[in-house]
């Protein structure tokens, strides 16, 4: 069997054998050196080891922290590098070999220690002090000195002082002290003498360790491996500066053992529902399993995104990379502006290049940033890359860009980059997050304690062997608040003609010392303005890029209000050759948009129309049905998937009722909507999966108490809520009389369904929302009476919706008139006035011509 204590000798190997621990002149009245004393909180070693009957040499290096109370050790033994760190106050412990790292616990063996004896563990006698274990070659010293002094005062004592030693160790003079280790075998510890002047220039310290041996015949091993030679070749009684040895590798998927919450263990920041603002330099390159990089040129490029929580609103701005460049001349094509209007689905995207703007009708976007050479995409709004979840593991504190970090990992198996209509499957993904700790600020006009700096993710296993692909993303300009709003969230380049939008000029009454102080406060003026507009109307902030303020003389606030996307937007392509039949018709209709707002506007859920030459028919009664037709029609259906909510990322651990091999969300989404068997209210989908992608449940979501925990986590999947408003039939401009329920008021219409669903305090039958032209917001009133008994008023501003059981289709994003009724509350004006003012404005409309 190997034995790992070998030692390569500078100059002669001397190799003293006894035939018993001779300890005759041996002197106990000098100590043994205790090397932590003479160290200064720290320090390193390096020691070399020959093999007697393999002529070959391993190398240690070992790293301890006296103060912390961890440990490193280095080996080179035979071609391998392996490493070793532990950390005793946690009884943590972790083998580093090439890419791997195993967690181990601080009893478990090391790698590099496996087929060898105990002779580097070091475990203090006195209890209390498990904290002081040492493993590595200063073990050794450490085991001698406990030796001598719990045995020199005792009558039999095992630790000697020797003097001279017999020999110069590589040129210089040492003493030494002798162990007896056995009947029959002992062990020298050579150290330099009093007249050594030590390298360092530290006038305290005393000596220096500079040879340990083995010597005689040890029990329990074999004769040719009894003498054991250590050739330590560098004490030194400090850590090299720069060196942060302890601290775990980043990208080796180092694990971590369970922490309670009273662990003084850092957590990483929560920023999963907050506003987020940041730039970010990404690079991209692969590297060998030395480091050295794989291919002739290492990628770079840069990118920013804004996420609004209150307006729904995201922007991202990249520049994708060219894939039909040459492999070693890199470039990127034009960049893209992309705004995604998340609350009533509308994806706006400009090209800087040609000026073109493209608006899309989308449920859903992702920001993507696509790797070069047509690798896959990374999806920002993964999960694992902005936002870590529990499986990711403090592995220490660091350095990034000279700030002071604590760094998190976490390991990703089958990790999934988009590729268009597929997706990339990596066999191993390792991301590290790197964040600012608590008392380290970035300088900048919007700091924020522990701010993201780095999200490094490294790809293992789907390039040739032993090849790595790594993606470092430097975040700068990390923000939980946006800045410059109105160019940030810039649509306005999508709307060119000048019927796209209008002007409104608010105009209030105010004295002059009033107008004097509330001049310094345009920024906050302008702030509520906007807020209180998106809150009381259907009107998202990106339609309203410019908003001025003006006090010559009152207080005039001067808006520009974009138009609505087309109506088309709301239906999929259309289909040839089908009509709707068995309801009613109306002729005389040529233009198509017409008809899609006259579905949009009729009573009832109008879940599509057909046109037929001049004859539009929509399909908003039960009777209506979809035949096949020779004649010059088209259908356009609504998109099923507006009437739910999506959760991305995440697969919810639901038995659901139903799985359906179905690819497509929308053709889900129908299924979940027509089930007739039972009321299907939320469903699963995960395109990438190759059958049962649709998963139908006839729930919401789980109950909190009991709440599964997610089964799937991909950015491609998602977990869609049916909206509460579709399960309701609408009565447009009606409202009932004799409701007892008070109403509520800056609710969305999708708010007061969930109120009426949620009503904890009888049952609640339906609802009237109403929004008045110049009424400060919108109002719902909840119906606590059976419909039958309640009688149904006509009134213009206000619909009403009783509950029913189907509801064929969803309710439009915005309402049919350009721009809602716009009230809003103002600000404070100073804290002295201290007066509410509360301003409204008439109902208007934008024509697109």
């Amino acid at each position: 069997m190997r034995s790992w204590i070998v030692l390569a000798v500078f100059g002669s190997l001397c190799v003293f054998v006894h035939a018993q621990c001779n300890i005759k002149d041996g002197d106990l009245s000098v100590p043994f050196p205790n090397i932590e004393n003479e160290a200064y909180e720290s320090y390193q070693m390096a020691v070399e080891y020959t093999l007697p009957d393999a002529g070959q040499t391993d190398y240690y290096t070992e790293y301890y922290d006296i103060l912390n109370r961890k440990g490193r050790v280095e080996a080179h033994q035979a071609g391998k590098a392996l490493t070793y760190i532990y950390n005793p106050p946690t009884y943590e412990a972790w083998d580093l070999a090439g890419w791997n790292c195993t967690f181990k616990f601080l009893n478990d063996t090391p790698e590099m220690f496996r087929d060898v004896q105990d002779d580097w563990l070091y475990v203090p006698d006195k209890e209390g002090n498990a904290k002081k274990i040492t493993v590595g070659p200063s073990a050794m010293l450490k085991v001698a000195y406990d030796k001598w002094y719990n045995t020199v005062n005792t009558s039999t004592p095992e630790v000697f002082y020797m003097g001279e030693y017999e020999s110069e160790v590589r040129g210089i003079k040492g003493i030494y002290w002798r162990r007896c280790d056995g009947e029959k075998s002992f062990v020298d510890y050579v150290f330099t003498g009093e007249k050594y002047v030590n390298p360092y220039g530290l006038k305290d310290f005393k000596t220096l360790p500079l040879r340990i041996l083995f010597g005689g015949i040890r029990e329990g091993r074999e004769p040719r491996f009894s003498t054991q030679q250590y050739e330590i070749v560098l004490f030194q009684p400090f850590i090299s500066d720069g060196l942060r040895p302890f601290d775990l590798p980043r990208g080796r998927g180092c694990k971590r053992r369970d922490f309670s919450e009273d662990d003084d263990i850092p957590k990483p920041p929560d920023f999963s529902g907050q506003t987020l603002q940041f730039s970010a330099e990404v690079i991209y390159q692969t590297v060998d399993f030395n480091g050295d990089p794989n291919e002739f040129v290492t990628y770079y490029n840069t990118l920013s995104m804004a996420l609004d929580v209150r307006s729904q609103l995201l922007a991202y701005h990249y520049s994708p990379w060219n894939k039909t460049a040459p492999k070693n001349e890199p470039n990127v094509v034009a960049p893209v502006y992309t705004i995604f209007d998340m609350l009533h689905g509308y994806l706006y995207r400009y090209n800087l290049t040609d000026g073109q703007c493209e608006l899309i009708r989308e449920r859903t976007f992702i920001p993507i940033f696509e790797l070069p050479r047509g690798r896959g995409g990374i999806s920002l709004t993964d999960p694992e890359v902005l936002f870590p979840n529990d499986e990711s593991v403090f592995l220490s504190e660091g350095i990034n860009r000279g700030l002071r970090v604590n760094v998190f990992e976490e390991v990703s198996y089958n990790y999934e980059l988009d590729n268009g209509d597929e997706f990339i499957s990596i066999p191993k993904a390792i991301i590290t997050h790197t964040y600012l700790q608590s008392y380290e600020v970035e300088r900048n006009i919007n700091s924020v304690r522990n701010a993201l700096t780095q999200v490094q993710m490294r790809f293992i296993g789907r390039l040739k062997d032993r090849v790595m692909e790594i993606v470092t993303m430097n975040f700068y300009g990390f923000s939980t608040e946006i800045r410059n709003r109105q160019n940030t969230f810039n649509v306005k380049r999508c709307f060119k003609n000048d019927d796209d939008y209008v002007w409104i000029t608010l105009t209030f009454n105010a004295d002059e010392s009033t107008l004097n102080k509330i001049k310094q406060d345009v920024p906050s003026i302008q702030t509520n303005v906007l807020n209180a507009i998106t809150m009381g109307s259907e009107l998202n902030a990106a339609r309203i890029p410019v908003l001025e303020v003006d006090f010559s003389g009152a207080l005039y606030v001067t808006m520009q209000v974009l138009g609505k996307p087309p109506v088309l937007l709301d239906f999929l392509p259309p289909e040839e050759g089908k009509k709707i039949t068995g309801t009613k018709e109306q002729e005389g209709i040529t233009d198509v948009d017409v008809c899609a707002t006259k579905c949009l506007e009729s009573e009832g859920v109008c879940w599509g129309f057909s046109m037929c030459g001049a004859v539009c028919t929509f399909g908003a009664d039960s009777s209506a049905k979809v035949e096949e037709t020779k004649e010059n029609c088209k259908l356009y259906t609504r998109k099923y998937a507006d009437n739910f909510d999506r959760s991305p990322g995440n697969v919810l651990n639901l038995g659901a009722q139903e799985i359906l091999p179905i690819s497509n969300v929308e053709e889900c989404a129908r299924a979940c909507l027509n089930r007739t068997g039972y009321r299907c209210l939320s469903f699963d989908h995960c395109p990438t999966e190759e059958k049962d992608a649709c998963f139908l449940h006839t729930v919401h979501y789980p109950n909190p108490k009991s709440r599964e925990k997610v089964s799937k986590r991909s950015p491609s999947c998602g977990h869609y809520v049916r909206k509460f408003s579709t399960e309701f039939k609408k009565n447009a401009g009606k409202r009932t009389v004799g409701s007892k329920i008070p109403p509520l008021t800056n609710l969305t219409l999708e708010e007061c369904a969930r109120e009426c669903i949620e009503y904890g305090k009888g049952t609640c039958f339906g609802y009237d929302f109403c929004q008045e032209n110049t009424i400060l917001a919108t109002t719902c009133i909840l119906l606590d009476s059976d419909p039958n008994k309640m009688r149904l008023a006509p009134n213009p501003v206000c619909n009403n919706y009783f509950r029913t059981e189907i509801v064929a289709g969803p309710e439009r994003p915005y309402s049919n008139s350009y721009a809602g009724g716009i009230g809003f509350l103002c600000f404070l004006v100073g804290g002295v006035v201290g007066t509410l003012i509360v301003f409204g404005i008439a109902y208007f409309r934008v024509n697109r011509s």
